[in-house]
This record gives structure tokens, C-alpha cells and sequence, in this order.
């Protein structure tokens, strides 16, 4: 069987299901908001009364990609209708999470007379009020669950189940689009982009419209028109990048990465920059902000490393659930996520809130076939704040709690049977380790939560396999294209050098100094007795 019709099987989908899925890019099947979305005309009339008063409006979003993008969508729509709006993403360092009632009284004082708020306020009831209470206007434009089915006191929401859009899970970013196609009365080629990258960075399911935007942005970027994207995907000073490269694993590291980087580190309000980097139409500006981004990236990668070194400590337990001194809250969820990777275990990480020290900020990360999620939700009463997805979650507890959490949670962890479950992977010759395998692969793209990246199984002497220097990693050059990569590789393969190893793990585009080629890129063993191997 050749690698596209193994590819097929492996999704369990048709050769029509496929031409249907790649050719699903068409902004013009999105659904009408004025049609299919309760009381979205009011909420366009609430910001349509603001713009014929020439009233301040400001867009109040969130830290990350989603709440960027979807700022800047607003910002660009607004713009368009002739008003030069305020905005403002908050710190999690100085403000935390969403509006607040001091940022309410700033904005009041300034003379803002409507605050849309993006990517958060659906919970935001006490700012909300206090807001209407100055007589000021509030449209909220978010995605997230209510609390117990209870809504703020807003003047208008756009929300995709609130407003019976749609029951699947969308982005902030994409309903941002929506409230710009009702100012503009039309699709934005570059804000729709920038759902895409929503659709992405928030893990949305690949479904819908979701896969219509994200599809479009893949066709955006591959024609290079804009030089925000451009920067940060190119490699090379003359901003060539070469189009077998554009995959929504390269979106993920190149551009949602940077940009949530902002975010993550103490830097006052700079993660503001992201916002006037996306909405600038300045080439001099856009090179200023892209600077500033990777300045940014570099010091994020920087403090993760010397993270990373402090959290390297052998676990015997059945979960690593530490406080890490000194760590900024940033920083603690992708920390969790590179422990959990490295020992196969679940994590709880946390750190001192820098707004409270008596109070323990952590992000939890989970192996997929783990529901920690629904595990951590029995010890709800140890939380003041908690929230996430099966695999990934955010909370904050008092620190005189942590013992008597960690206790209780060795405990439930200790008593959870091992039961990994069947993995698939598809079979590769080391000879198809190659651009056009690659090309194959990528015309299933783009890749997401209910439509996860294919993984491989190769069949390899260890003998054949060379170590880097510090004999950490492997690093194997096929011949032809192919290059092997097993970074931390696990020494257990060394007890004997003569035996097939099955590894398995994800091919991948390389592009390093003007050299290319392809990775098949190691992140696990496959287990012959029980994972299934489609070739």
C-alpha cells in the first residue's frame, strides 16, 4: 500500500473525504452571523451607536495568541469604520487574567464610553457591573464557558453557544471575525489569517469552519503577502521562505510561540507590542516589534533552559508535584509541559503568585490516555481558581494547602492502573524519509485536536544509530534526504546493539542554514505487542 492510501486508513476517511477536507478554504461557507447567531445584529447596533457618536471605544483582550489576534481583528475593523480605538492587553504579572474594576475606573476616566472585551469577560461580572454602573457600554466577545450558567451583566455578548452559533468549540479570534465581517460587511483577507492562526494557537478542533479558516491561512502564507507572517517564519535575512515549510507545526513553533512568548515573560506591558506589531501597516514599525518579539523569544528560551536544569530531578513517585522557586508563572506551563514529556508522568508545577505570596499559581500536564482533568476536579475545594482540558490545566491554591493536596493526589495516582492504550502508527521505509513523503503528509494538514499530526514507525539497528556529542541525543544521517533525530534518547536501546528497533515519532521540514532536509523526528518506542503498525 502506498503511503497516501496508508494515511487514509490511518484517519479512517475516503479519497473524497480528503479532496473535501483540503479544498475546504473557502471564507464564503462560513456561516452568517446576521443569520445563524442570536442577537448579533444588537450586539453590532451597541458598537454602531458608539461609532455614530464618535464615542472611545477601547478592545481590552488577553496575553495570549488568541487574544492578541482577536484584538487586532477588532482594532483593524474599527479602524476601517473610521475610529482609532484604545486597547489594552493585560500583564498576568501586574492585572492577572481579563478586566478588572481598576482597569474599568481607568478606562472610565479616560473618557471611553464602550470597552469590548476579547478572549475573556464571559465571567467577569463584578468589572462588568461596576462598568455599567458608570453608565458605560460593555460588549463581551469570548469563547469560554460560563460559570453555572450564569452571564454578566453586559451590554451585548457574542458567544458561540450563548448565541446558538455553533456547539463545537470556536476562538475568540474567529468570533472576532464575525463581529468585523458585521462592521465591514465583509471577509478581511488578513484578519481571517489571523483567525486561522487562532484556530491554531487555541487547539481548536479541525472541523467546520475552524478547518476553513486554517486552511486559509496556510494558503495565505505559502503566497507570502504579509510581512508580520513573513518574519517570522523566514530563516534567511531576505524573507524567502520556502512554501513545503508552511505546516501547523510550523505555525505553532514560528509564530504562535513568539507571540505567546510576550505573555509569558515579565515585561511589563510590553506584550501590547504584539498587537501594534499585527495591526501596523508600517514596514519601519513592523521590523521594530518583530525585533522586540524575538528579543523577547530569546530570553523566554533562555530562562526556560535554566528552568528546565533546576526541574531535572529523578521522580519516584507516580506524579511530580513541586513548587519551583523562583519561577516566573509565565513560564510554569510550558515547564510542567517538558517534565511530563521527559518522564512520562503527570506534573503539577508551581510558583509563587506574584501579586499574593500566600497564594501557589501551577499548571498541570497530563499523558494523553490520563484524564487529569476530570482527576483534579474531586479536589476542587483545595482551588481558588481552576481551569483547562483533559490533558492541560491552570489553578492557583493556598500554599498552607499544597502538602495536604500532594498527599491526596500520590495517593489517587498510586492506585491508577498502567493502561496505556493502543497506539497507531504508519509504516516507513528509511527510504521514504523524503520530501516527497513529506509533500504526501502535509496535503493532510492542517493538523489539530480531533485530527492529530500522523505518526510513523521506522524499523532501525541501533547499531546504525550515531550519538551526538554529549551523547544525549541521536542524531543519524540516511542517505538521500533523511535524518534521524531522538533527542534524550531513551539508553534502554543500548542493551543491545544488534536488535530492530520500531521507533516512533513524525516527520518533519528542516531548514538549517539554507540547508534542507527532512527529520523523522523520535518521540516514542513502539510496542510490538500491543501498538498497531499500518504499512
Amino acid at each position: 500500500m502506498d503511503l497516501f492510501n496508508r494515511l487514509l486508513e490511518y484517519y479512517q476517511i475516503t479519497e473524497k473525504e480528503y479532496k473535501s477536507r483540503i479544498e475546504n478554504c473557502d471564507l464564503s461557507t462560513i456561516p452568517d452571523p446576521f443569520q445563524y447567531m442570536d442577537n448579533f445584529q444588537q450586539s453590532i447596533d451597541i458598537i454602531e451607536k458608539h461609532i455614530a457618536s464618535k464615542d472611545k471605544i477601547a478592545v481590552l483582550g488577553d496575553y495570549d495568541v488568541d487574544g492578541l489576534t482577536s484584538s487586532s481583528i477588532l482594532i483593524m475593523a474599527l479602524k476601517n469604520r473610521g475610529v482609532d480605538t484604545g486597547f489594552y492587553i493585560p500583564s498576568r504579572y501586574i492585572d492577572g487574567y481579563g478586566i478588572s474594576e481598576k482597569r474599568v475606573d481607568d478606562l472610565y476616566r479616560a473618557g471611553y464610553k464602550l470597552i469590548i472585551t476579547t478572549d475573556n469577560g464571559i465571567s467577569a461580572f463584578d468589572p462588568i457591573k461596576k462598568a455599567r454602573s458608570l453608565g458605560m457600554d460593555v460588549l463581551v466577545v469570548d469563547h469560554h464557558t460560563q460559570q453555572g450558567g450564569k452571564l454578566p451583566e453586559a451590554s451585548g455578548i457574542v458567544h458561540p453557544k450563548v448565541c446558538h452559533y455553533i456547539d463545537i468549540d470556536i476562538s475568540a479570534g474567529f468570533l472576532a471575525l464575525l463581529v468585523s465581517y458585521g462592521l465591514t460587511k465583509r471577509f478581511d483577507e488578513y484578519s481571517a489569517a489571523l483567525a486561522g492562526l487562532a484556530v491554531i494557537s487555541d487547539m481548536m478542533p479541525m472541523e467546520w469552519a475552524n478547518l476553513t479558516l486554517a486552511n486559509y491561512l496556510i494558503k495565505v502564507l505559502k503566497e507570502g503577502k504579509y510581512s508580520q507572517f513573513n518574519y517570522l517564519l523566514s530563516d534567511s535575512p531576505d524573507l524567502k521562505i520556502d512554501p513545503r515549510s508552511i505546516t501547523s507545526n510550523k505555525i505553532s513553533f514560528d509564530i504562535v510561540a513568539p507571540l505567546n512568548g510576550l505573555g509569558r515573560m515579565n515585561i511589563g506591558l510590553g506584550n501590547n507590542n504584539a498587537v501594534r506589531f499585527l495591526v501596523s501597516r508600517e514596514p519601519g514599525e513592523i521590523l521594530k516589534y518583530y525585533k522586540y518579539i524575538m528579543r523577547v523569544s530569546r530570553r523566554k528560551k533562555e530562562r526556560l533552559k535554566e528552568l528546565r536544569t533546576l526541574a531535572k530531578t529523578p521522580i519516584k513517585e507516580s506524579i511530580d508535584f513541586r513548587i519551583i522557586d523562583n519561577c516566573e508563572v509565565g513560564l510554569i506551563g510550558a515547564l510542567a509541559n517538558n517534565q511530563m514529556c521527559s518522564i512520562k508522568k503527570p506534573v503539577i508545577f508551581f510558583t509563587k503568585s506574584p501579586v499574593d505570596s500566600d497564594i501557589l499559581v501551577g499548571s498541570g500536564r497530563s499523558l494523553p490516555y490520563i484524564d487529569f482533568y476530570s482527576i483534579m476536579k474531586k479536589y476542587k475545594d483545595f482551588f481558588i481558581s481552576f481551569g483547562g482540558h483533559r490533558n492541560a490545566f491552570g489553578l492557583s491554591i493556598k500554599e498552607k494547602d499544597f502538602d495536604q493536596l500532594k498527599k491526596s493526589l500520590l495517593i489517587e495516582f498510586d492506585a491508577l492502573p498502567d493502561e496505556r492504550p493502543q497506539e497507531q502508527y504508519i509504516f516507513l521505509s528509511p527510504e521514504e524519509i523524503s520530501f516527497k513523503s513529506l509533500d504526501i503528509i502535509n496535503g493532510f494538514d492542517p493538523f489539530g485536536t480531533n485530527f492529530k499530526s500522523p505518526q510513523f514507525a521506522l524499523k532501525v539497528k541501533r547499531r546504525d544509530l550515531h550519538l551526538s556529542q554529549n551523547g544525549e541525543h541521536i542524531y543519524t544521517r540516511l542517505k538521500g534526504e533523511g535524518v534521524i533525530t531522538y533527542f534524550y534518547y531513551d539508553k534502554n536501546i543500548d542493551r543491545d546493539f544488534d536488535q530492530d528497533l520500531y521507533l516512533g515519532g513524525e516527520l518533519v521540514f528542516s531548514d538549517f542554514r539554507g540547508v534542507s532536509s527532512v527529520h523523522f523526528n523520535v518521540n516514542s518506542l513502539v510496542d510490538l505487542q500491543k501498538d498497531k503498525i499500518i504499512d
